[in-house]
């Protein structure tokens, strides 16, 4: 059984009026308005007649004790709507039986409805089919009870509801509620851009209060909407070629000016004429799904951004120039202002570190003008009070600019920094620099993965940084001797060979001297090794010291040591040096306690006069060698 009531106003009007004049005053304004049939019935003898009855047998198969016109109920009231649908004269039924009007198709199951609302004092609906000129037609009567002060019922309105329209009406709610409630945004708008409707989940994506607040404030969604306005342009141009369209993906504005992105799917609504009037659909705010799209195609292509700096990094032999190969590669694919590589030195006498850039890269089309003074700017000049701490106490180094002092940020963005990355390089398991990333046109939202792929770089530079260090060690210790740290004979011709190249080409001199310690020997033995050989280290420096930059002294063997001297333009050069060498190690050297005095005999050839070519210059000198040992030692020769 239906129980559905869809009149409770109504019958809560009818309920509380305690006479019969109330009711038909209501009901008179209702009649001209209601397109559902509206009848009161009053029951009659209905005290002796409650307990007797029984419905009719074709509606029940329970044994009868009585007649059921027994009990007989008469019209009160009836609207217009009721009394078309059963053609029925409203002059003659009121005040008059039911059973002198109503076919008994149709009255034999309303007084069988009509007792059982009785009986139970609860609302009773069914089904019923009128016949009318139109054809038969289908009518819900729901019939529900009055009572009275004492708690009996005195009367039962009867509300006949058309059918089509109560399904239309269902229908229609559920519509609204789907609309209301929709976790998507639903809206339609005129062809020329304005919304006519659409529903609250729209508004909050575009982050409106309302609806209607979406609506008065947007008349022109082409350029108040949209970030390209063009997108709307492409849109309608779809739709007008295809009639519909889905997943129109575009940037939007939202309210507080901030951009998502949209999904949006939409059809065209069309006229009589086949012209559009309106253009209806649904968007979806895809903006997260977006984001993880970007973030998963920037980590792509950092990733091999990365691969290829390694590359570089692994195969280059000439480290330095894999660096700079690498660095480019990071700002191609991170789109920075600015990659470079800082080296961090503690001096002896402080405890703030040096940084010096080593090596840099600068986006060719930046405005940014970085330049290498920058940092020592910012820690002399500038005077940043949280930039060393935080570069010292923390291993990866990102969106910190946020938290230093107002005063602060404003100086880094006039020198067009406005984000900064920093990484660690460790070598020798010690901090050895940083590998930095400046952003200067806006904020750079690094992710964590992408920080953490980068870390795997800065590690691969510090393992760059330290094969180029043992290296540099292998090759210092093949070149150079390691008592005295003098070059050795290998480097020695290395510079010789260049020297007489760049002479041949450029027209320059220079001069060649051997130099052989006097009585080393005897101080070797008698003071012992370790005497003799803390006596060549400190021959080595003074040396060292006595020459010009570009001069180079070698350390040829045991007590013998070949110097060659560049520019040299006239005899007189070589032989100033020769004597300036015989002056700085006449003083005595102070050696473990020891006082030790020695002298030397030079040897000295000169190019082009004494030779043209390696060998020849050798032999001359050695030859100038002999003679000065030959005078007496502690002098020069030509």
């Amino acid at each position: 059984m239906i129980r559905h009531n869809f009149n409770e106003p109504i019958l809560h009007l009818l309920s509380v009026s305690p006479s019969h004049g109330e009711p038909e005053t209501i009901l008179s304004t209702i009649y001209e308005h209601s397109s559902d049939g509206i009848f009161i019935l009053e029951p009659v003898s209905l005290e002796t007649s409650l307990d007797t009855y029984s419905p009719p047998s074709h509606l029940s198969t329970t044994p009868t004790h009585s007649q059921p016109d027994a009990i007989d109920f008469r019209f009160l009231f009836a609207n217009r709507t009721y009394l078309q649908l059963l053609s029925l004269d409203p002059h003659k039924i009121i005040g008059r039986s039911l059973q002198e009007f109503i076919p008994e198709v149709i009255r034999r199951p309303l007084e069988h409805h009509l007792m059982t609302c009785l009986q139970q004092k609860t609302i009773n609906s069914y089904q019923q089919v009128f016949t009318t000129e139109e054809g038969a037609i289908e009518r819900l009567l729901t019939l529900s009870p009055i009572l009275n002060h004492e708690g009996k019922v005195s009367k039962i309105v009867g509300i006949c509801q058309n059918m089509i329209e109560l399904c239309v009406l269902i229908h229609h709610q559920r519509y609204r509620n789907f609309f209301e409630n929709a976790v998507a945004g639903i809206y339609q708008t005129t062809p020329d851009g304005h919304y006519q409707i659409v529903n609250p989940m729209l508004a909050r994506i575009y982050g409106y209060e309302s609806p209607q607040e979406l609506i008065t404030t947007i008349n022109d969604i082409a350029h108040q909407l949209y970030v390209d306005h063009r997108r709307r342009d492409e849109f309608r141009l779809l739709i007008q070629e295809k009639g519909a369209i889905w997943g129109f993906e575009s940037q939007v504005y939202r309210k507080d000016k901030s951009i998502i992105w949209i999904s949006e799917n939409g059809r065209a609504i069309w006229d009589a004429k086949g012209e559009i009037i309106a253009y209806e659909g649904t968007v979806e705010d895809i903006t997260q799904r977006k984001q993880a799209e970007e973030e998963l195609w920037r980590r792509d292509k950092l990733l091999q951004g990365v691969a290829k700096a390694m590359h570089h990094l692994l195969t280059d032999r000439d480290h330095n120039a894999a660096i700079l190969k690498a660095l480019a590669t990071l700002g191609e694919v991170t789109e920075v202002d600015r990659v470079y590589i800082y080296e961090s030195q503690l001096p002896s006498d402080s405890k703030t570190p040096i940084l010096t850039l080593r090596f840099q890269w600068i986006n060719p089309s930046s405005e940014n003008e970085s330049t290498s003074k920058f940092t020592k700017k910012i820690t002399s000049q500038l005077g940043l009070s949280q930039w060393s701490k935080i570069r010292e106490n923390y291993p990866i180094v990102t969106h910190f600019l946020k938290n230093l002092s107002q005063e602060e940020r404003q100086i880094l963005e006039q020198e067009k920094l406005l984000e900064q990355l920093i990484i660690p390089i460790r070598v020798d398991k010690k901090t050895w620099g940083y590998l930095s990333f400046d952003e200067g046109s806006y904020p750079q939202n690094w992710s964590e993965g992408e920080v953490s792929i980068l870390m795997a770089i800065g590690d691969s530079i510090g393992g760059a940084l330290q094969r180029q260090k043992t290296e540099a060690l292998i090759r210092y210790q093949a070149l150079h001797d390691r008592l005295t740290g003098l070059p050795n004979r290998t480097l020695l011709n290395e510079k010789l060979s260049q020297a007489l190249q760049k002479a041949r080409h450029g027209g320059t001199n220079f001069a060649l001297m051997f130099l052989d310690l006097d009585y080393f020997k005897d101080i070797n033995d008698t003071l012992g090794h370790a005497i003799g050989d803390l006596l060549l280290q400190s021959i080595a420096k003074r040396l060292t010291a006595s020459l010009r930059d570009g001069d180079i002294v070698a350390r040829w063997g045991g007590d013998e040591f070949i110097i060659l001297l560049s520019k040299i333009y006239r005899e007189k050069d070589a032989v100033t040096i020769a004597q300036r060498i015989l002056d700085i190690l006449h003083p005595p050297f102070d050696l473990a306690g020891h006082q030790v005095t020695i002298g030397c005999s030079i040897g000295i050839a000169l190019y082009p006069e004494d030779g043209e070519d390696t060998e020849t210059l050798m032999k001359k000198a050695d030859t100038a060698l002999y003679r000065a040992k030959d005078s007496g030692r502690n002098n020069y020769q030509l």
